[in-house]
């Protein structure tokens, strides 16, 4: 099989499980089940970034969008965007 077709499925396996997210209490539960990651914004304060461990999930990457507006607990404006997903 081609390089580029098995990059090809990894890129879209990668893609189907990255969801977006916009407040942390619509997507909380299925962050601690696992299985998904969800791009949100984040106003970079650790008060929020805290509540993410009462769901057992951390900020796995900073991203170079500003796609989210505000942060995914706060009503701040989001600085940037973050891939949030389950601490293993």
């Amino acid at each position: 099989m081609p390089i580029a077709t098995l990059f090809e499925r990894a890129k879209q396996r990668r893609d189907a499980l990255i969801k977006p997210g916009k407040k942390l209490a619509e997507f909380g539960a299925e962050l601690s089940e696992g299985g998904f990651a969800y791009v949100a914004g984040w106003c970079q304060q650790a008060v929020c970034e805290q509540l993410l461990k009462e769901h057992k999930a951390t900020v796995r990457c900073l991203l170079d969008t500003t796609s989210q507006t505000e942060c995914f607990n706060c009503d701040l404006p989001s600085i940037c965007d973050v891939l949030i997903a389950k601490a293993y």
